[in-house]
């Protein structure tokens, strides 16, 4: 529905993992700047995300 929704709108998308992706980043982001270090901002994201391991956010955030 995700993607058909886009379409309908003239909207590009990467899908919802790009979409997940876009949340990390910008996440990340915010954390850092509000003083989080980077393993604690990674840990906050990936319990935003559901993730059980905080590594798999690095998937997310591409070597940032």
């Amino acid at each position: 529905h995700f993607e058909a929704s886009c379409n309908g709108l003239g909207i590009e998308s990467n899908g919802m993992h790009g979409l997940r992706a876009t949340f990390a980043c910008r996440m990340y982001d915010r954390l850092t700047a509000s003083g989080y270090n980077d393993t604690d901002a990674k840990a906050q994201i990936s319990v935003e995300l559901g993730h059980e391991r905080p590594e798999i956010v690095n998937e997310y955030l591409r070597g940032r």
